[in-house]
């Protein structure tokens, strides 16, 4: 039997600096949303946390995050949009679990994950996009420029184990085709490492969702519907995206 080399042993200085971001931003946004909601427990009650519950659980987090590191390499990915994105579906992984553990209700867990997910999205999305808010008025034209720029940083099509697409136009729309996805390969292998099906759930009802919201937020013009996609991975097909009515 061959061993599971351990994941990102000695990360290089850079690295560690992009972690520690994202471990802060991570920390701040999961006090915010903790603070300001109720939590339905396995058991039936409902609670809310005070910040010292809140504390523990950032604690509970932390582990969790190391514990899920384990699990698979960050160094067998070919580059860093790879790496980012799975950094940051360490914690989607680790705060579903560190939300369970004490006995947070799944369906509760999950939308706290997502909540926290989406904060976090929405920010990233705000620092990616200004240059297409600011040239164009267009939506349409916005959301265009976004996506090249996204295929050319964070996921970049060079191959599995990194970013796999095919990349095509309709017209003037840029489509994809994506048949590997490394945030999500990462969250189905540890549910089946864990036998915890809810941590691919909990990927689903976040990561899988956000792109709605997020292209109408990119679009900018108060209006939906700028997305479109009728297959997903973690649904185990392949993911297709585009546009429609920008």
């Amino acid at each position: 039997m061959t061993a599971t080399p351990r994941p990102d042993a000695r990360p290089s200085p850079d690295w560690r600096a992009v972690r520690a971001l994202i471990r802060r931003e991570m920390l701040r946004t999961c006090r915010r949303q903790l603070g300001n909601r109720a939590l339905h427990l396995a058991d039936g009650e409902e609670v809310r946390w005070p910040p010292e519950d809140i504390e523990r659980f950032l604690v509970t987090l932390d582990r969790a995050a190391e514990e899920t590191r384990e699990i698979v390499g960050l160094q067998t990915l070919p580059d860093g949009g790879s790496r980012l994105m799975v950094e940051l579906d360490i914690y989607t992984v680790a705060a579903d679990t560190a939300l369970r553990r004490p006995g947070v209700e799944t369906g509760c867990a999950h939308a706290v994950v997502t909540d926290v997910g989406w904060d976090l999205y929405r920010r990233m999305l705000r620092l990616s996009s200004p240059s297409a808010r600011l040239i164009s008025r267009y939506p349409g034209r916005r959301l265009r420029w976004t996506i090249r720029a996204l295929l050319v940083f964070l996921f970049y099509p060079v191959g599995a184990p990194g970013y796999a697409a095919r990349v095509f136009r309709d017209g003037d729309d840029p489509q994809t085709h994506f048949t590997h996805r490394p945030p999500q390969t990462f969250a189905r292998a540890v549910a089946r490492h864990r036998a915890e099906p809810e941590l691919l759930e909990a990927f689903r009802q976040s990561w899988c969702l956000y792109d709605w919201p997020g292209a109408n937020l990119i679009a900018g013009d108060g209006k939906r519907g700028h997305y479109r996609r009728p297959q997903t991975l973690s649904a185990g097909k392949a993911r297709a995206f585009g546009k429609e009515n920008v």
